[in-house]
C-alpha cells in the first residue's frame, strides 16, 4: 500500500489528483491510500512520518493575480 498526503486548497486541483490515483490503482493493482489536506497547518499538526509520498501546492492561500 503506498500512503499519500495531499496538500492543496483548491477543491478541484485535489479532486483530478485523487481521480488520477484511482486510475492508477485501477490499472496497476496497486493499493493507494491518499489523504487530503486544505491547509499545510492541518498537515503538521500533530505530523507523523507516515506518508511514502507528499505532493503540496506551492502557491497556497494566494490567489494568482495577473
Amino acid at each position: 500500500m503506498l500512503s499519500i498526503a495531499i496538500i492543496e486548497d483548491n477543491e478541484n486541483d485535489a479532486l483530478q489528483l485523487l481521480a488520477a490515483f484511482k486510475r492508477y490503482e485501477k490499472e496497476t493493482g496497486e493499493v493507494i491510500n491518499a489523504v487530503h489536506f486544505k491547509d499545510a497547518e492541518g498537515f503538521l499538526t500533530g505530523y507523523k512520518p507516515i506518508f511514502d509520498v507528499v505532493f503540496m501546492d506551492i502557491m497556497l492561500g494566494s490567489a494568482l493575480t495577473s
